[in-house]
């Protein structure tokens, strides 16, 4: 995939602001559903976790929104942020545009040439947004492999199921060919 993105600046560099957003316990940002399943090649069972819902959904967004006045602020060419707290209004709205761009736009404030806000987890798949400098959806991302974590003294897995087996790939003349792993992705 090549998309119509274009460098706006002559610079030897690329500035990347980064967030945590929140610094919370995973108990205390997601409603985790715990269950059995089988592992990722069907052979065997294993304990998997999905997430039922994302708590404090209005703290993130004002987060994730600060954090992006911050990146517009420093000017950086690209902000990324955290697996897993994408929100609807994070991410699209119905006229294509993230609520996450909307003052800016409005003030013609300057936003980062590329912007990935918080993947988001729906139907058991896992995928990052990716943002051009107007707000606009370019391409989605999604995640290959299962993330483990420990609850309760035993390994848990992501339930990813049937990730799509395609990785998103971005040129931008003068900086090159940009892929986004989602967490331990590729």
């Amino acid at each position: 995939f090549s998309s119509p993105v274009e460098q706006e600046e002559n610079k030897d560099y690329i500035r990347i602001g980064m967030s945590p957003i929140v610094k919370k316990r995973i108990s205390e940002l997601f409603d985790i559903d715990y269950h059995y399943g089988t592992t990722a090649d069907g052979l065997h069972q294993t304990q998997l976790f999905g997430i039922r819902n994302l708590l404090c959904k209005e703290l993130i967004f004002r987060k994730t929104q600060l954090a992006f006045e911050r990146a517009c602020f420093e000017k950086c060419d690209i902000f990324i942020s955290p697996e897993m707290l994408g929100t609807d209004e994070l991410l699209l709205t119905d006229d294509g545009i993230s609520d996450l761009f909307r003052p800016k736009r409005s003030n013609m404030f300057q936003t980062p040439f590329l912007t990935l806000p918080p993947t988001q987890w729906e139907n058991c798949q896992n995928k990052l947004s990716i943002f051009d400098k107007n707000g606009e959806k370019i391409g989605e991302q999604h995640k290959q492999k299962r993330f483990k974590f420990k609850h309760d003294g035993s390994d848990w897995y992501e339930d990813l199921q049937n990730p799509k087996k395609e990785i998103l790939l971005i040129h931008i003349d003068k900086w090159g060919r940009f892929a986004f792993p989602i967490c331990m992705d590729f």
